[in-house]
């Protein structure tokens, strides 16, 4: 079963995103990754990085992961920051 996440569920995370954790999510999906997949969302990622207060952006990084389909495992695993964009730090760990 894939996942689909809403804009409403990552906006319920912190808009204070850790921008050196997205640095490393791109890097790791860059080095591990070799799937035209996922470059979308490494674009929106980026942009993501650029501007972190811009919630089209987020949107954008959403609306790309859950289009990934059996991908998003691939991507959770080799940069599970990406979940916690989505969804929210469950611990509140900042």
């Amino acid at each position: 079963m894939v996942a689909k996440i809403t804009q409403k569920d990552a906006l319920k995370s912190s808009q204070d995103f850790e921008l050196e954790k997205i640095d490393t999510a791109v890097m790791m999906l860059e080095q591990y990754v070799d799937s035209e997949d996922v470059r979308p969302l490494i674009a929106a990622l980026a942009g993501l990085r650029a501007d972190p207060k811009d919630e089209s952006l987020l949107a954008q990084v959403v609306n790309t992961f859950n289009e990934l389909g059996i991908m998003q495992g691939t991507v959770l695993t080799y940069a599970p920051y990406v979940g916690t964009l989505l969804t929210g730090d469950p611990f509140d760990n900042h």
